[in-house]
């Protein structure tokens, strides 16, 4: 692959990952915003499948993320072994490889997945929380015991 490939697939990947992050994003704050303006209908039956709906489709997008990663870092890796063999490579390609040299990029991906899991412990607990604040203030339609 030429320099120019290597560095077109690293910024390919690196907005797919991207993309996949903000739409699980979207869907997180969804579960949340429904959670909240449906408190007054929410039950265990409803909470138990968009919980386990939310986790299985979290799992999903941490496996496509992961693996997504794992092809940047090759993506980087290669472009580092690259820059080794050719006589001269253009400053976006030495920026590139400090990007990997430093460590920056696994920095970035411990941010993420601090977040990540956060959020979607913040995601799942919601619901739970909106429905026993429901209950205990009589709006469920269950009354508190």
């Amino acid at each position: 692959m030429t320099e120019y490939e290597l560095l077109y697939l690293i910024i390919e990947r690196r907005n797919e990952a991207i993309n996949l992050l903000q739409w699980w994003g979207a869907i997180s704050v969804g579960v949340i915003v429904a959670s909240h303006f449906a408190g007054r209908t929410l039950n265990i039956f409803i909470i138990t499948l968009m919980i386990s709906f939310y986790v299985f489709f979290s799992l999903f997008v941490i496996r496509m993320a992961d693996a997504l990663f794992d092809q940047l870092l090759m993506a980087f890796s290669d472009l580092v072994i690259y820059a080794e063999q050719a006589a001269a490579i253009s400053n976006q390609a030495k920026a590139v490889i400090q990007v990997h040299l430093t460590g920056r990029l696994s920095q970035s991906a411990i941010y993420l997945s601090v977040v990540f899991y956060g959020l979607s412990i913040g995601t799942c607990s919601y619901p739970i929380w909106r429905y026993l604040k429901m209950r205990r203030l009589g709006v469920t339609g269950t009354r508190p015991t």
